[in-house]
């Protein structure tokens, strides 16, 4: 008797010394939620820049967290190259987009590059279900792409859109390989809410959006 106690406390030692399972799915979903602070009251205009997120909000997520609460189609739409190698993510701020879905702001830094998807939170199904690049900046030093977002109401029907500006930045190189021109393309877009996902919004005017909504120079 006396034996097997001893080899019942070895097996249960052993047992709490191994490689810990990561979550499931269900119980890494609501652990993950929990990261974003949720943001009340949203102002009028919530402005998403490309820029470094250096508050004591930004809160580190373990990648083994997102892995678990995440499908691998969602994890591909967080950068560019759908990878999290060498990256660190950040819970930002959590806001209502209606009653049965919730919107989480990220930032992910890989390398020098910076990404801010809004991730899809389902409250019926408590799963997260879809993905937007909202501000990024990617590149090198001969061209870089970058884009900034605003969520405002657009046309004054009271619900708001996401408004986007993109910016890409490159280098031409002459034949003689030492005159060099820089070259800029600005564009702007627009997208709305219609219950499930984010769908693209005409705007009458892209120009005048481009001047109101500026961003600074890619260099």
């Amino acid at each position: 008797m006396k034996n097997a106690c001893c080899l019942s406390l070895l097996a249960l030692l052993l047992a709490s010394c191994g490689p810990s399972q990561p979550p499931s799915e269900k119980e890494a979903v609501p652990e993950l939620l929990a990261y974003f602070a949720p943001a009340a009251p949203l102002p009028d205009t919530l402005y998403i820049s490309s820029e470094e997120d250096t508050t004591a909000a930004a809160k580190l997520i373990p990648d083994s967290l997102l892995l678990a609460a995440l499908d691998s189609a969602l994890i591909e739409q967080l950068t560019f190259d759908g990878s999290l190698e060498e990256t660190e993510c950040h819970a930002l701020l959590r806001f209502p987009l209606d009653e049965a879905h919730e919107a989480c702001l990220m930032e992910i830094r890989q390398y020098w590059f910076l990404y801010k998807p809004l991730l899809i939170y389902d409250r019926a199904n408590r799963r997260f279900t879809g993905a937007e690049l909202l501000a990024y900046l990617y590149g090198g030093e001969s061209g870089q792409i970058a884009a900034e977002s605003w969520l405002l109401d657009l046309n004054g029907d009271g619900k708001k859109e996401l408004l986007t500006r993109h910016q890409e930045h490159w280098l031409e190189w002459a034949e003689n390989q030492e005159d060099v021109t820089d070259h800029f393309r600005d564009s702007v877009s627009a997208r709305v809410w219609n219950g499930a996902a984010f769908q693209d919004y005409p705007l009458p005017d892209t120009a005048a959006y481009i001047r109101a909504f500026p961003m600074g120079r890619l260099r």
